[in-house]
């Protein structure tokens, strides 16, 4: 178990150092965790500099989701609020990365636990709410968000897979609604959210 973890952990340091070098901490300099918890983007700030990237990713692929979510109703707005929150977790991760040069074991919980919780949050939908193939192309495609985790050895086609995966789901969407009245909304739907997991799939990429 021992040597397990120091795998698990050197793996992380490794995947932290990649995400350092695409937000651009390539001079070795990492900031303070008090300085990742405060600093936003704007402050001037490396770190905040630094993650402009994936803000710009957010802005462009999951607000405006998040936005249509909203327009179809509540129970799809949840499901547009939840999956908003797992990428604000990833953008934490992000942030609190830098701050690490070697995590440990109650490093590795911390930065990746409240991913984790979010995901649970999201399978748990499947239960609750209506527009059953709607939380199924979300939860099909959301495991990319954990990209991050150090026991994915493949990043990108971790992201890639599940991407395809939710897929499948859009595809019934659109079949559904396409000749109901408020079908568009639902192409729209469909759209961005394929926009938003192609988006990441271009950032870890890049």
């Amino acid at each position: 178990m021992g040597s397990q973890l120091e795998n698990v952990v050197e793996n992380l340091s490794k995947r932290l150092e990649i995400v350092e070098q695409k937000l651009g901490l390539t001079d070795g300099k990492l900031a303070s965790a008090e300085q990742a918890e405060t600093e936003m983007p704007g402050s001037g700030s490396q770190t905040s500099e630094a993650i402009v990237g994936f803000d710009n990713y957010i802005v462009k692929a999951i607000d405006p989701f998040v936005s249509t979510s909203v327009e179809i109703g509540e129970n799809v707005a949840l499901l547009g609020k939840t999956v908003k929150e797992t990428v604000e977790e990833v953008r934490n991760f992000l942030v609190k990365a830098s701050c690490i040069s070697k995590p440990g074991k109650e490093d590795l919980n911390l930065l990746l636990t409240p991913i984790s919780e979010k995901m649970l949050t999201l399978q748990g939908l499947d239960q609750r709410l209506e527009y059953k193939n709607h939380v199924k192309a979300v939860c099909e495609g959301a495991p990319s968000f954990i990209w991050v985790n150090p026991e994915i050895k493949t990043p990108v086609a971790h992201v890639e897979a599940f991407k395809d995966a939710s897929v499948f789901w859009v595809n019934k969407i659109r079949r559904d609604f396409k000749q109901k009245p408020d079908g568009a909304l639902h192409m729209k739907w469909c759209e961005q959210l394929i926009e938003a997991f192609q988006g990441l799939y271009d950032f870890v990429k890049a």
